[in-house]
């Protein structure tokens, strides 16, 4: 998951809205890192999630069916916005989860 969070928030780290819009190919990339997250985050047992419930479990599975699924009612704004935004935030959680199993 954390990996394609990365390859996600690469592909807009130097760009705004518009100019991500205006890259077929950054949207195309970037919709493909949201399936993978989506995917990743479905072979997470019940059991993890259970105890992560901090962790937008159900908006990532969410995210992920309507690109799979809605694919020409994406909103590019939102899709730049998850990856830019929402996306990072949940690396540092995601991060934090990890490094705490580590420790135990």
């Amino acid at each position: 998951m954390i990996k394609a969070i990365d390859e996600a928030s690469a592909i807009v780290k130097h760009s705004n809205v518009e100019l991500f819009k205006s890259d077929r190919a950054a949207v195309l990339a970037s919709l493909a890192c949201i399936q993978i997250l989506g995917e990743a985050g479905n072979h997470i047992p019940i059991e993890v999630k259970r105890k992560y419930p901090e962790v937008p479990w159900g908006q990532i599975k969410g995210m992920r069916n309507r690109v799979a699924h809605e694919y020409f009612e994406i909103d590019e704004e939102i899709v730049w916005s998850t990856c830019k935004v929402d996306m990072p935030k949940l690396r540092a959680l995601l991060v934090k989860i990890l490094d705490s199993v580590n420790l135990d």
